[in-house]
């Protein structure tokens, strides 16, 4: 299990690491944030913020709710107004997150054009839902650059430039699949937290045709039927929250819904190939 949680950059470290034309000054950097419960209100600093939800929530964007289902990575330039607290208490979304300064930037730019620059690609958009492998290779960059700094803090700048720059050659990778409003609604749905209970004829009153038809569509579009889908997701959250929590797989199983902690068990196995503690004993590398 992932034990480094947070780090603060020290004013004792180097000035910073050229990436292009600025100085790139890392400030924080976090695995499996878990916004604190209670009223926050927007606010703003003067760095960007790059975070990456691996557990869905929402958060508030310049006086504008978002939601941020798990694989989204979410782009905040500085001054944006923000607030990571979930509108949702029961969806309180879990990220990691690298905040940092352009030391010599006159007119920071925003951190769309900032990542054109870096990737030679046309601008992103401030929220991007990552396809699945490219989610899975974040991830591993928030670990590998964890490491890094838990075994020398003094890589830290290198560690999170790297990470960055790593970051940015993924957000190109957006997920392409073309939305239709009716599977949009249901794939909502399927991705609401694990142990809210969610009918057939949930589904097929979201889409307004019947579930069966339902399911041929949604299975032609995203290759999974949405009962395999949910519990993709359910898995997938799972495997997250053992790699970046602290959380035992008891814990994890109630939270997601399993009746126990032997179900929870069995689809993990069948999910993996392993248990949940065969899983963390091997060092919680994988989630394929």
């Amino acid at each position: 299990m992932q034990q480094f949680a947070y780090f603060r950059m020290s004013t004792d470290f180097t000035p910073g690491l050229r990436v292009n034309n600025w100085t790139f000054r890392p400030e924080t950097f976090h695995l499996g944030e878990i916004p604190a419960s209670g009223v926050e209100r927007e606010h703003r600093h003067d760095v960007y913020h790059a975070v990456f939800y691996i557990r869905g929530g929402s958060f508030r964007l310049n006086g504008t709710v978002r939601e941020a289902p798990s694989r989204t990575v979410v782009l905040l330039s500085p001054g944006d107004w923000h607030d990571f607290h979930s509108e949702n208490p029961e969806y309180p979304g879990e990220y990691h997150e690298l905040t940092f300064r352009l030391q010599d930037a006159v007119k920071p730019p925003r951190f769309p054009q900032l990542c054109s620059a870096l990737n030679g690609q046309p601008p992103v958009t401030e929220t991007i839902r990552l396809a699945e492998a490219s989610a899975a290779m974040l991830a591993r960059h928030f670990s590998t650059a964890a490491e890094m700094i838990a075994a020398d803090r003094q890589s830290a700048e290198f560690a999170l430039a790297a990470l960055l720059l790593q970051m940015v050659s993924l957000l190109k990778n957006n997920d392409p699949t073309p939305r239709t409003p009716r599977l949009e609604a249901v794939r909502k749905l399927l991705e609401s937290p694990p142990d809210r209970k969610i009918t057939g004829s949930m589904l097929a009153a979201a889409a307004h045709v019947s579930y069966e038809h339902l399911c041929r569509e949604f299975r032609r579009q995203y290759g999974l039927s949405p009962k395999e889908y949910r519990q993709k997701m359910r898995m997938e959250t799972a495997c997250q929250m053992l790699r970046f929590s602290h959380r035992t797989p008891k814990e994890i199983a109630a939270e997601l819904g399993f009746s126990d902690r032997y179900a929870f068990h069995k689809a993990f196995r069948k999910a993996f190939g392993v248990t949940p503690g065969k899983f963390l004993a091997g060092g919680g590398r994988e989630c394929q």
